[in-house]
């Protein structure tokens, strides 16, 4: 329920400032960084719009978010041997309140060139590394967890599915530019560096004495053996790794003051393969509670190796969108609403408000919530010459809105463009 409030107040949030914003903006020129530096999927479109004859953009972007503890507390217990239910019992259960626990991480690196073949078209290419990662525990389970709860009713659970998709792509691009702005359209051979599983099981009966058995079954999956032990970067099959055929779709309205713009990416054409196959762990505990009883089968493997599996499993690439509308303010000032979606992480929403000190260098500020319930706070410092840009950003997530004191979660953005 908290989830959805807050959803619905980001939405009204963004909605009031559009409509107090734009009326202003109307009357000023274009903004000085209309394109969104976190996951900007329309990189391609950036370096055409300011170069003149060649162009090459760099981009990494990393968040992720958990909403249990406080960073200090997360890194605390992850130094831990043994964890302490007892001591962070009630701030997990007051942190997520009546949902669920989440974990999610989003990470992707993203390189693209073109060169301006005629004034209207461009040819390039690019190499993009996209890690996407997710999953809840019920709030049942944490609730027996870390407070104890004997529930009079329990709920028979079971999930199964991806919580890690990692997938590497690299393809060829053609540009237009127009007067109405800019298209670009992509088509490139992609497969999955790593995919993982994990299945879940949990059954509890009251008896009325607390009787259930529980189960965790864990395995990675890639498109090539990935030795960890022995792992060469240079020894890996790229040709079974990149098996798979996908396109990429950008538009900008606004070529010369971008307004808006769209960027429909990773669309499947044709399939790729799992090929290996690693345990992760698998894990099968049951419990009686008159008398107390717990008995475990665990299976950790003390390294993970790959085998081939004799069935290929087919991977398809998960379609993602984003986009960005600018409202420019002044010639120095202006704000990009942005939003993004990926297969695991979720939804994120945002605004950054960028403004230009002198002729080279721009400060930023950014706001993004996701429909999971996380809330990320940005600072960025760019420079800007007629050839060159570098911008870093950087910032914190909190589990609960403006609460500082639940710094839950890092964020870091870097982006670089060299144009002639």
């Amino acid at each position: 329920m908290k989830n959805k409030t807050f959803s619905k107040s980001l939405l009204c949030i963004l909605m009031l400032m559009i409509s107090a914003l734009s009326i202003h903006a109307a009357s000023h020129g274009g903004g000085i960084e209309p394109f969104d530096d976190f996951n900007n999927d329309n990189a391609f479109n950036y370096g055409m719009q300011n170069a003149q004859t060649f162009f090459i953009n760099i981009g990494a972007d990393a968040l992720s978010y958990q909403n249990m503890l406080p960073i200090a507390d997360f890194l605390e217990v992850m130094k831990s041997d043994t964890i302490d239910l007892a001591k962070y019992s009630d701030s997990v259960m007051e942190n997520i309140g009546e949902g669920d626990a989440k974990f999610n991480i989003f990470g992707r690196g993203l390189a693209s060139f073109g060169l301006n073949i005629t004034p209207i078209y461009t040819i390039g290419g690019y190499v993009d590394l996209k890690a996407d990662s997710g999953f809840t525990i019920p709030n049942w389970i944490m609730e027996i967890v870390f407070k104890g709860n004997q529930l009079t009713q329990y709920p028979t659970y079971e999930e199964k599915g991806p919580v890690l998709d990692a997938m590497i792509s690299a393809g060829g691009v053609l540009g237009m530019k127009t007067d109405w702005g800019m298209v670009s359209v992509g088509v490139g051979a992609y497969g999955p560096a790593m995919y993982a599983t994990l299945d879940r099981y949990a059954d509890v009966q009251a008896t009325p004495t607390a009787v259930g058995t529980v189960s965790l079954d864990a395995k990675v999956y890639s498109a090539v053996d990935l030795d960890f032990a022995n792992f060469n970067l240079q020894e890996l099959d790229y040709g079974g790794l990149l098996k798979g055929i996908k396109t990429d779709i950008g538009v900008v309205i606004g070529r010369y003051n971008p307004v808006c713009g769209i960027a429909v990416k990773d669309i499947p054409i044709t399939s790729a393969q799992l090929n290996y196959e690693a345990n992760l762990l698998d894990i099968e505990a049951s419990f009686t509670s008159d008398p107390i009883n717990f008995s475990t089968n665990t299976n950790i493997p003390d390294k993970i190796i790959f085998e081939k599996m004799t069935e290929p499993i087919e991977y398809r690439a998960k379609p993602t969108i984003s986009g960005f509308f600018n409202l420019p303010f002044t010639e120095t000032l202006s704000m990009v609403l942005h939003a993004n979606t990926s297969g695991l992480s979720g939804t994120y929403i945002g605004a950054t408000l960028s403004d230009k000190l002198g002729m080279n260098f721009l400060v930023s500020a950014d706001i993004t919530g996701s429909l999971n319930g996380a809330m990320m706070y940005s600072a960025g410092l760019g420079f800007h010459s007629g050839f060159y840009k570098l911008k870093i950003n950087a910032g914190i997530g909190t589990i609960k809105p403006f609460d500082f004191k639940t710094i839950g979660s890092p964020r870091l953005s870097v982006s670089t463009s060299l144009y002639f």
